[in-house]
């Protein structure tokens, strides 16, 4: 009998730390602002319309990352189109403190579900998600434009800010012609 609850906590205890992720309604971004130390611990991720296939990573200590998606679904093994850049001086602290001055974190959850694979409905909604993580933890928010649901979205004037910096530094460090290699896809 001790040997089967032995094997259920090994299990539960396997099982606990193979959760690495916990999603947040929010995050302290002041405290990131308060101890620059701490910046490094922090990164953004940047997924939109335009190019729905790339994710751009901005993280705490100045790196840049703007990465391919997998191909095909479940191949996060293989390699992916990659560049990689790095931002000098206090961008990514202006850009966290955006994030607090547009109230980041009190602009509501949407989420967007697709369970119709008929008339491409990703195509009738372009969503716009910027992730926050840290240690551990994530918290993000998701706005769209076009139709979901029948209904027009709109991206509030606070995230169409955050997300036009965010634009801005990636923009400025991966111009068109920038040259890129491969590696493996970047996870949180």
């Amino acid at each position: 009998m001790k040997a089967k609850y032995g094997i259920v906590v090994c299990l539960l205890g396997v099982t606990l730390s193979a959760v690495a992720v916990q999603w947040r309604d929010r995050i302290d971004l002041t405290r990131f602002l308060d101890d620059p130390t701490l910046l490094p611990q922090l990164s953004i991720r940047y997924s939109y319309p335009e190019r729905p296939a790339q994710i751009f990573f901005i993280r705490g200590n100045g790196s840049l990352v703007l990465q391919q998606l997998p191909s095909q679904p479940g191949t996060w093994n293989s390699l992916v189109p990659t560049c990689t850049a790095h931002t000098e001086g206090d961008t990514f602290r202006k850009l966290v403190k955006l994030l607090v001055d547009r109230h980041f974190f009190d602009l509501p959850q949407k989420t967007f579900l697709f369970l119709s694979a008929s008339d491409d409905p990703e195509k009738q909604v372009h969503i716009h998600t910027i992730t926050v993580y840290t240690q551990g933890l994530m918290a993000a928010r998701s706005f769209a434009t076009g139709t979901y649901g029948m209904e027009a979205q709109s991206i509030p004037a606070d995230f169409a800010a955050i997300e036009s910096e965010i634009q801005r530094i990636r923009d400025d460090a991966f111009p068109q012609s920038g040259q890129c290699h491969v590696a493996a896809p970047l996870r949180f």
